[in-house]
């Protein structure tokens, strides 16, 4: 079964003062035979990711280091099923995010990747 798993990095900055936070989500496939075992192997891709960013980074003009925030949310993948064995298509839903936006204004900025406030809504989460 594939899963999609959002982790989130984000940089935490070498002088201690976190007074924000910039980072990204990573969204990636997982094979794994329930959500439970997928978020146990996202966890451990992304420790192994973070290790991997040893160099040192500058963020907003101050040093950072590249760091695991955690696993926002994984979620079932909708392929073309054919019994246990999901075969991924072009135009296959990988993942979702369900947002809240409160006007037209907020939404055209985040569909046109401009600087946008959205609320992200929880994604329930269920177990196999």
């Amino acid at each position: 079964m594939w899963y999609c798993a959002h982790v989130v990095f984000y940089y935490r900055y070498e002088d201690g003062n976190q007074n924000d936070f910039v980072g990204h989500e990573n969204m990636v496939l997982i094979d794994a035979t329930s959500p439970r075992e997928a978020h146990q192997k996202a966890v451990a891709l992304a420790r192994s990711e973070e290790n991997g960013h040893r160099r040192p980074s500058t963020v907003n003009g101050r040093d950072a280091k590249y760091v695991f925030g955690g696993i926002r949310m994984v979620v079932k993948c909708l392929g073309q099923t054919s019994t246990d064995v999901v075969n991924f298509a072009s135009g296959d839903e990988a993942s979702y995010i369900t947002f809240v936006i409160d006007n037209e204004k907020e939404f055209k900025n985040y569909v046109g990747g401009k600087e946008a406030t959205i609320t992200l809504e929880e994604v329930p989460q269920k177990e196999e």
